[in-house]
Formats: C-alpha cells, sequence, structure tokens
C-alpha cells in the first residue's frame, strides 16, 4: 500500500493507493531459488514482487542482458539501489513491480501462445478516496421489494 501522507478524506482516513496482482489468469513470477550460486547477483530485482526507491536519473532500469555474464558483479546490480536505504517520503518514486506468469506449456500453444491462457496485469487502486460505493451511482439499478409473498422487480 501507497499512502499519501497529509491527505485525508472526510472521515479522517489516509488516502493512497493499492499496487496489487491484476486480474489476470496466472499469478505474479516468483524466484523460487534464493541466494542462488548460479544467479549470485544478477537478478536482485527478482527477489520480491515490489520495490519502492527514490527516483535517480542514473537508475534507469533494474538489470540488462549482460548481467548473466557476470553474475557477481553484474553491470546493474539492483541491490544496490535498495543498500542506501533512503527516506522516500515527500521524494519522487519509483516502483519496481515484478510482472510476470507461470504458464504450462501445451501443444495448444503451438504456432503462439494464446494471451488468453498466459496473462498477467497490475493495479493501482485507488484506497479511501469514494464517498460511498461507485455502484451507487449506477443509472440502472434493481431493487427487491417484498409484497406480501411475492417479490417486485423495480428497474430504474
Amino acid at each position: 500500500m501507497y499512502v499519501i501522507t497529509g491527505e485525508e478524506n472526510h472521515l479522517g482516513e489516509r488516502r493512497g493507493y493499492r499496487i496489487m496482482p491484476g486480474t489476470g489468469v496466472g499469478s505474479p513470477a516468483h524466484l523460487t531459488i534464493q541466494e542462488s550460486p548460479i544467479l549470485q547477483r544478477a537478478a536482485e530485482w527478482a527477489k520480491s514482487d515490489l520495490f519502492i526507491t527514490r527516483q535517480k536519473d542514473t537508475e534507469p532500469r533494474s538489470a540488462v542482458p549482460t548481467n548473466s555474464l557476470t553474475p557477481g558483479e553484474p553491470l546493474v546490480d539492483f541491490g544496490r539501489f535498495l543498500a542506501d536505504n533512503e527516506s522516500i517520503a515527500g521524494q519522487d518514486l519509483v516502483v519496481w513491480f515484478n510482472l510476470g506468469n507461470h504458464h504450462v506449456p501445451n501443444t495448444g500453444d503451438i504456432p503462439n501462445t494464446l494471451m488468453t491462457t498466459s496473462a498477467s496485469s497490475v493495479m493501482f487502486v485507488p484506497h479511501n478516496y469514494r464517498v460511498r460505493d461507485r455502484s451507487r451511482a449506477l443509472t440502472r439499478r434493481i431493487r427487491k421489494m417484498m409484497k406480501s409473498e411475492m417479490f417486485k422487480l423495480e428497474v430504474r
């Protein structure tokens, strides 16, 4: 959850955004082997689904393809982005979100994998922004009313 400091709604609740996996078919990919002697420090970004750091022009990407050539001393070492332990309050931020999926290959993938069976996404969902449930503003809704022993549907 990312909270906007100093901003509260009319009930005194702090506003913010939930950063969460989207509605894709699969779940986010996870690094299954921690402290790999082969991978070493080449993919530090894969240790968690989400990182938030201060924005720096010297940190434009979390890795480069050549990281696998020197995994002990990668050209871009994402672990160093986190090592400085800087405060992020009141700063421009970068969200590093690990987006991927686990897909079990099958013969239906030939000649290509259909996106309906291989999808993933991320959602930034407003938290404590709305005054009430947004569905209340729908122009057409149904209200069930009980009259005697029968239900009456009223469409507005």
